[in-house]
C-alpha cells in the first residue's frame, strides 16, 4: 500500500491526536486521585459550601426510574448492547437517565446531581445472545422497545448486555463542589471542578484514578 504525503500527515495527526486525549485524559484521573487522597471525609450536617467530600446511602431521588434491563427503581441507570461482528463492535443501544438523588450518611442529607457527574460505577446486571445462544423472551421485547432484534438475515447476532444502576440504599463516595441551596447542601459539578460519584471503595477509586497515569510515566511518556 502507497502513501502520499498528506495521506501520512492525516495518519500522524490521527495517531498525535489520540496520544495527546491519552495522556490528557490520564493526567485528569491523576489530578483527582491527589484531590481524593487531600480531601478528608465530611460530615453533611456541618458542610458548608466548597470542594467537598461525602459517604452515605441514597435516600431518595426526586423521579422514579425504572431500569430496562432489571425492571429495578432506581435513581440512575445506564443501558448499553453491544453488537460483535468480526473484529469489530458496535454499540445498537446506549441508554443512559438519571435524577437528582438524597444522600444520608446519618448526620444530614445532601442533594447529588447525577447527571453530569463522572460515575465510576460497577456493572450490575450482563447478559449475552448469540449463533448458539438465543436471546431469551424477556431480552428480546427489551429489544423490541428500543426497535432492535436479536435475529440476523441467516443466525442471531452476537449481542452483549450491560446495565448499571444507582437504587436507594446503595452505598456511594462523593467528591465535587458542594453549595448550599435554600438550606439544602448540593453537590454539582462547575466549570474546572468535576463531580466524583462513586459504589467503590476510596481505596478502590483512588487505585483506579491513578494507574492510567503511573502506566504512563513508568512507560517515560509523561
Amino acid at each position: 500500500m502507497n502513501f502520499d504525503d498528506t495521506s501520512v500527515t492525516i495518519i500522524a495527526t490521527a495517531f498525535l491526536g489520540g496520544g495527546i486525549a491519552a495522556i490528557y485524559g490520564a493526567y485528569r484521573q491523576h489530578v483527582a486521585a491527589n484531590r481524593i487522597s487531600a480531601t478528608s471525609t465530611g460530615q453533611i450536617s456541618g458542610l458548608t459550601d466548597g470542594y467537598r467530600e461525602i459517604k452515605g446511602r441514597i435516600a431518595k431521588g426526586a423521579k422514579k426510574l425504572r431500569s430496562p434491563m432489571a425492571g429495578k427503581q432506581c435513581v440512575y441507570y445506564t443501558f448499553t448492547v453491544t453488537e460483535s461482528g468480526g473484529d469489530n463492535s458496535k454499540e445498537i443501544i446506549s441508554d443512559k437517565k438519571s435524577t437528582r438523588c438524597y444522600l444520608d450518611d446519618g448526620t444530614g442529607t445532601a442533594a447529588i446531581e447525577l447527571d453530569e457527574a463522572e460515575l465510576v460505577l460497577d456493572v450490575d446486571h450482563h447478559d449475552k445472545s448469540g449463533t448458539f445462544n438465543s436471546a431469551s423472551p424477556k431480552l428480546e421485547a427489551i429489544l423490541k422497545r428500543y426497535g432492535k432484534s436479536s435475529k440476523g438475515l441467516l443466525f442471531n447476532k452476537e449481542l452483549k448486555y450491560e446495565e448499571t444502576i444507582l437504587e436507594v440504599g446503595d452505598e456511594l463516595y462523593v467528591l465535587g463542589p458542594a453549595k448550599m441551596v435554600n438550606g439544602t447542601i448540593c453537590f454539582k459539578p462547575i466549570r474546572g471542578q468535576s463531580l466524583i460519584v462513586s459504589d467503590k471503595s476510596e481505596r478502590s477509586l483512588l487505585r483506579n484514578h491513578d494507574s492510567n497515569f503511573s502506566q504512563l510515566t513508568s512507560a517515560g511518556v509523561v
